[in-house]
C-alpha cells in the first residue's frame, strides 16, 4: 500500500495515543506501521535524507498536532495525547491541518507559516488555511526554495520551543556560541560569567587578544508571555556602566514597546533580540541545528558547447 500523507496519519496517530500513554517516537512509528499492515519493504524505504518516510510522515503528524496542542512532549522524544486531542477525536470525524485551526495556538503559529511562505514567495497571503500544493507554472527553482522557506518556518517554530526548555546557564552559553559563530570575538576569547549574582552581565566577548575592545552580554532565557521589562533593560545598562559602551541583550522571550524604548538614546550601542530573531539567526549560522540535505540543480553550460 503507498504510505498516507502526514495529514491522514494525523488520526491514527492519535488513536494509538489515546490507548498508550506516553511512547517514545519509535515505538510510535512502530505502532503506525503495525496499524498501516505495512509490508518490511515499506517499513524500509526512505526519503533523500535516508530517514524512514513513515518515520517522517509521523514525524510531521506529531509536529503539526502538537503546535495545536493536541499532543505535548513530556520529555525528549516521547509524547503523549492532550485532553484537547482525546476531544478532537470525539468530534472530528477527519483530522487534517484545517480541522486544526479552530485552535488558537494552531492559528498563531500557522498565520506566522503562511506569512513567511507569502514574504519568500513575493505574494499575497493565501486566504485558504489549508497548505496548498505547487502551482504548475512553478519551475524547480521556485520549487526548491519553496520547500526549504515552508520548512524553515516550521523549523523556527520548533527550535524556538526547544530553546525554551533548556537550562538558563545552557541559555547563556548557548547565546555565546551564536555570538562567536556569527563572527564575534574571532580574535579574543568568550567568556561566560553567569552566575546566580551576575549583577547583569551573563557574558563577555574580548574582540582582540588584549581584551582592550568588549562586547557585554546578558541573556534571558524567557518564555512565552513573559517579555523583558524596561527595568532589566536599565538594569543591563547599569552593570556596563564605566565597563564599555558596546552590548547585546538577548532572550527566548520578547521585549515590551517600553524595553526597546529603554535602550534607545542612552550612552552606549545595546542591541536587542528577542526569541524570533534569535532563531533566525542560528537557523543562518548553523548553531543548534543540522543540514539534512543538500539540493544540487544543473544547467546547461553554453560555453562547453560554443567551444566544441
Amino acid at each position: 500500500m503507498a504510505i498516507p500523507d502526514y495529514q491522514t496519519l494525523m488520526r491514527p496517530v492519535l488513536e494509538v495515543l489515546s490507548d498508550s500513554g506516553v511512547l517514545p517516537m519509535r515505538d510510535l512509528t512502530e505502532r503506525i506501521s503495525d496499524r498501516l499492515n505495512l509490508t518490511e519493504d515499506e517499513r524500509r524505504e526512505t526519503i533523500t535524507s535516508g530517514m524512514s518516510l513513515i518515520a517522517n510522515r509521523v514525524h510531521w503528524s506529531v509536529t503539526y498536532l502538537s503546535k495545536a496542542k493536541a499532543i505535548e512532549r513530556p520529555q525528549r522524544g516521547h509524547v503523549q495525547i492532550t485532553q484537547r486531542g482525546r476531544d478532537l477525536l470525539a468530534s472530528v470525524a477527519e483530522i487534517r491541518n484545517s480541522a486544526l485551526e479552530q485552535f488558537p495556538e494552531y492559528r498563531e503559529f500557522y498565520d506566522k507559516y503562511r506569512s513567511n511562505k507569502a514574504r519568500n514567495r513575493q505574494l499575497e497571503e493565501p486566504t485558504s488555511a489549508a497548505p496548498s500544493a505547487a502551482e504548475e507554472d512553478e519551475s524547480p527553482d521556485d520549487l526548491i526554495a519553496r520547500a526549504e522557506a515552508d520548512s524553515r518556518s516550521v523549523l523556527a517554530a520548533e527550535l524556538l520551543d526547544k530553546v525554551r526548555t533548556i537550562h538558563p546557564s545552557a541559555f547563556e552559553r548557548l547565546v555565546l556560541k551564536l555570538l562567536a559563530a556569527m563572527g564575534y570575538g574571532g580574535l579574543g576569547e568568550h567568556l561566560h560569567t553567569g552566575q546566580s549574582n551576575d549583577k547583569g552581565l551573563d557574558g563577555i566577548i574580548t574582540e582582540d587578544k588584549l581584551g582592550l575592545d568588549r562586547i557585554y552580554v546578558q541573556a534571558k532565557r524567557y518564555g512565552d508571555g513573559n517579555p523583558v521589562t524596561p527595568e532589566q533593560v536599565r538594569g543591563f545598562l547599569g552593570a556596563m556602566m564605566g565597563k564599555g559602551d558596546r552590548g547585546v541583550f538577548l532572550t527566548a522571550s520578547t521585549f515590551t514597546k517600553n524595553a526597546r524604548e529603554a535602550a534607545v538614546g542612552v550612552p552606549a550601542r545595546i542591541v536587542l533580540i528577542d526569541g524570533e530573531e534569535l532563531v533566525e539567526l542560528m537557523i543562518d549560522h548553523g548553531v543548534g541545528v543540522e543540514p539534512i540535505r543538500v539540493a544540487t540543480l544543473h544547467r546547461i553550460n553554453e560555453d562547453f558547447f560554443d567551444a566544441l
